[in-house]
């Protein structure tokens, strides 16, 4: 859940760009991704609310989002990063990382996920 509160807090004018890993789209789509969800479908809607990161993206825009996300994530699927960066391609850019689990230690660390960050953070925030 901390890519929608980070997406929610981002909102705020004075925040620049956004790194969000391992994320979802909307709480219903991670509740609907589960055993329980997906045996209990119908309720919900009426249980979950409709918001979540892709409601905050929206909004976010067009300042620039970094997503980075975990192939081999079993707790929240890397397609939701990919519908993320699909629904919003003009100002998010997209790295998956094979071999890579749900916030796996050393995730941000590891070679690819750490040059991406930083670059990312260099080209829009620049270095003090």
């Amino acid at each position: 859940l901390g890519g929608a509160a980070a997406a929610a807090v981002a909102l705020h004018p004075s925040v620049r760009a956004l790194v969000l890993e391992a994320t979802f789209t909307t709480y219903r789509h991670i509740a609907w991704s589960t055993f329980i969800g997906r045996a209990l479908f119908f309720i919900v809607p009426g249980v979950i609310p409709p918001g979540g990161p892709a409601k905050q993206l929206k909004a976010f825009g067009p300042r620039p989002v970094l997503l980075v996300h975990g192939e081999a994530d079993e707790v929240v699927s890397h397609r939701f990063s990919r519908r993320l960066h699909k629904l919003f391609p003009s100002f998010t850019t997209l790295e998956i990382q094979s071999e890579v689990g749900h916030l796996a230690p050393g995730l941000i660390e590891t070679l690819p996920f750490r040059e991406t960050i930083l670059i990312f953070l260099d080209r829009h925030l620049g270095r003090p």
